[in-house]
């Protein structure tokens, strides 16, 4: 039986569930993309992994009645029957209960590299930012002229909310500060928020070398991710588009300092999220 993958979220959740697809590929399964669910729901920028890495999608599910299609997703998605959706419910899985299930569907966001332990190399190679402007080519110069360090802060829809907020607080701030401070020398920060004036209100309280980055918005916010990619190490959020910022940094002694909590719900297992070899604080 052919498997389908739905996709949904933003570019970072994007990019888990493709990671997770060219696993499935490797493994022999007859798998393919369902992008539907942007047909029915606004989702941050909608489906950009074509438009910013330029993937091939022959496997693309093909629906001749997508709202029909889309209605049975609704359905599937809110009650979730065993036998016919594999969800991953925030908990992680062992590939082999993936490659072993009998049912069609897979939903979830999939976020770790043990999901495409055996893709890694191909996933590097295919995760290429296309489309880079003039400015951020130049920002990029910049970035690896001096010891940059990338720092995500994400508020605005995380403030307050109940699955994210209180995890990284200014205290993880401080410390991953702090760390990038006693081991890297002369440090250049390059901080990158959702609430620019908040951001650079607090870097401005360590007086260090920095510069919050603002000119990426909207449907050029992945060039975000490309400068951080490009910075010698990484203060990550709770969030996997920092998280693959990170990833993609190919730096040889790149120093990535990720938050110990990654979720407010202590019930959802989340210990597979952050590598092994980045700094939990």
């Amino acid at each position: 039986m052919k498997k389908r993958i739905i996709f949904s979220g933003g570019l970072g959740n994007q990019m888990f569930e493709y990671a997770l697809y060219r696993e499935l590929c490797y493994k022999g399964m007859d798998v393919e993309i369902d992008l539907s669910l942007y047909d029915y729901v606004k989702m941050h920028n909608g489906y950009e992994l074509d438009r910013i890495f330029q993937i091939d999608h022959t496997n693309e599910t093909r629906i001749s009645n997508r709202q029909l299609h889309i209605l049975f997703l609704r359905i599937l998605l809110k009650f979730k029957p065993s036998f016919t959706i594999f969800d991953e419910n925030s908990t992680f899985h062992e590939l082999k209960r993936l490659e072993q299930y009998p049912g069609r569907y897979f939903h979830g966001y999939w976020q770790s590299e043990s999901y495409f332990p055996n893709v890694i190399d191909e996933i590097r190679k295919l995760f290429v930012f296309q489309n880079i402007d003039y400015k951020n080519q130049q920002k990029t110069i910049q970035i690896q002229r001096n010891n940059s360090v990338s720092l995500h802060i994400r508020r605005g829809d995380y403030v307050g909310h109940d699955l994210y907020a209180n995890c990284c607080t200014e205290e993880y701030y401080k410390k991953a500060i702090q760390h990038i401070i006693e081991h890297v020398k002369d440090p250049f920060f390059y901080i990158f928020s959702n609430d620019p004036p908040w951001a650079e209100k607090f870097i401005k309280s360590f007086h260090v070398k920095h510069e919050v980055v603002v000119f990426n918005q909207g449907e050029k916010s992945y060039q975000d991710m490309f400068l951080m990619s490009k910075c010698k190490h990484n203060i990550i959020a709770n969030s996997s588009f920092s998280w693959w910022g990170a990833w993609l940094n190919s730096h040889p002694f790149k120093i990535v300092i990720a938050p110990r909590k990654w979720y407010q719900d202590q019930t959802i297992d989340y210990s597979h999220i952050v590598p092994d070899s980045w700094i939990k604080m």
